[in-house]
């Protein structure tokens, strides 16, 4: 396309506003052509270079994106050079000043413009998103939130140290006292035993208003064991008087502990319902009941036992029968680190006044692994709250035999009557816990035996087909 003799303007387009290129009477007619020029009928002595620059990227309203500079080429300098300046129109003034060489081409001039433009916008934009959005002064409140939160989590580790170090000490003191309570139960039992060893308990005695005991105790003793009567320190029946059919039991404390076991060694010969032993400790009483049970398991199995006081001894060793499983005791439950995640059942709960009762079971197939779900269990916070953990357990060992072990936790008889409930339904393979929550000591009598037993029934349904 010819040029004309008139000044010359390149024209380069950013963004997509052309309007703003009819400026201020510059030029009355132009035309936009890619890489070419167009011809300007006013200014003949004076080059222009219009620039449209987009401004913000902020609204797409026509008009109001852009503005428009424009390249004046002034007078001559003594170089041979010339002096180009950018004029904005927007700003009233010239914002670009460059020699430029007299043979740079106009597409080298617009590039090296371009080229500054730009630069100079980003830096007004810096500047004005700065002012703006105050990103320099959010920078600092971050960096000070960050310091102080630095601190607050310096300090939630410096008192997580110390709630560890109390948490260890607590347990050292929980593992220390229960240690305390047990051997303070053992010594406890043992004066009780002691204080019960000259004592005779009668059961099956016909109960009457007005009775002398003394009277119809030494009674029996002649007629029926054929032997002195007895000195009687104290005697009386045990309990509160109740309307039930079956009288109440009689305990009767002898002078001499000779004629206490001269009684005892007649009393087999009784035949008509009434029943003499020594009296014992509870935990003993049940303690004996189970060994007299193993005694005579064993004695099916051809195994030689005697019993003992409490403990059952096997004759050929001499060692005495311990329970292979029982509860974890607190250093247990405290310190391991061992994580199972055996399927554990639940009853449903049953509730008597303030006593509430539930029973939790597992299929085991061996001592460890019982041992393992009892541990899983006790850690429970809830069930670890139970003022009892009844313990009862039914597995095959190694060599295909049924073998069952027990632990009362305090509630005594409990442990055994569950065993032989799990015994009577063919039940093998699996543990069986009973909680018992009694938070203020109320106490239900034999009946809370009915609650262990059908608590334990409940759950082996869920469990098994019973």
């Amino acid at each position: 396309m010819p040029l004309a003799a008139a000044a010359v303007i390149e024209v380069v387009v950013i963004g997509e506003d052309l309007t703003q290129l009819k400026q201020s009477g510059k030029t009355n007619t132009y035309q936009v052509f890619t890489d070419t020029y167009c011809n300007i009928s006013k200014n003949t002595d004076t080059r222009y270079l219009l620039i449209l620059t987009v401004i913000s990227q902020k609204t797409q309203t026509p008009g109001t994106t852009a503005s428009a500079h424009m390249l004046k080429r002034k007078d001559r300098g003594s170089s041979g050079s010339e002096n180009i300046e950018v004029y904005n129109p927007s700003k009233r003034g010239y914002i670009y000043n460059s020699m430029m060489a007299d043979n740079a081409t106009p597409g080298e001039m617009t590039n090296e413009l371009l080229s500054d433009l730009v630069s100079n916008e980003v830096d007004s934009l810096k500047n004005d998103i700065k002012k703006r959005n105050g990103i320099e002064e959010r920078l600092e409140l971050v960096c000070i939130e960050a310091t102080d939160q630095g601190k607050e989590i310096d300090e939630l580790r410096r008192e997580n140290k110390k709630l560890t170090g109390e948490v260890e000490l607590m347990k050292s003191y929980i593992i220390r006292l229960e240690q305390r309570v047990n051997s303070n139960t053992v010594d406890i039992t043992n004066q009780a035993a002691r204080g019960m060893r000259n004592n005779l308990i009668f059961t099956g005695v016909k109960e009457s208003d007005g009775e002398n005991l003394f009277e119809k105790v030494n009674e029996i003793i002649v007629k029926e064991l054929k032997v002195d009567p007895v000195k009687f320190d104290r005697i009386h029946r045990i309990g509160p008087k109740t309307n039930k059919s079956y009288p109440r039991s009689i305990v009767g404390k002898c002078f001499d502990y000779a004629q206490r076991e001269n009684v005892l060694r007649h009393a087999k010969h009784l035949k008509n319902g009434i029943k003499i032993f020594p009296q014992f400790p509870e935990s003993n009483r049940e303690n004996r009941k189970r060994a007299f049970d193993l005694h005579k398991k064993y004695e099916g199995e051809n195994v030689e036992t005697k019993v003992v006081g409490e403990k059952l001894v096997f004759k050929q060793s001499g060692n005495q029968y311990r329970e292979k499983i029982s509860l974890p005791k607190a250093n247990m439950v405290l310190t391991s680190k061992t994580e199972t995640n055996y399927k554990v059942y639940h009853s449903d709960l049953i509730t008597d006044g303030e006593n509430k009762f539930q029973a939790h079971a597992v299929e085991v197939s061996s001592i460890k692994e019982a041992r393992e779900a009892s541990l899983q269990i006790l850690k429970e916070p809830e069930i670890a709250k139970a003022n009892h953990n009844v313990l009862a357990c039914v597995y095959l060992n190694r060599n295909g035999e049924l073998k069952d072990s027990m632990d009362d936790d305090m509630e005594f008889g409990a442990a055994r009557k569950i065993l032989n409930l799990m015994h009577d339904k063919e039940i093998a393979n699996c543990m069986i816990i009973v909680s018992r929550w009694n938070p203020h000591g109320q106490k239900l009598g034999p009946k809370r035996f009915d609650h262990f037993k059908n608590c334990s029934i409940n759950v082996m349904k869920k469990v098994f087909v019973v």
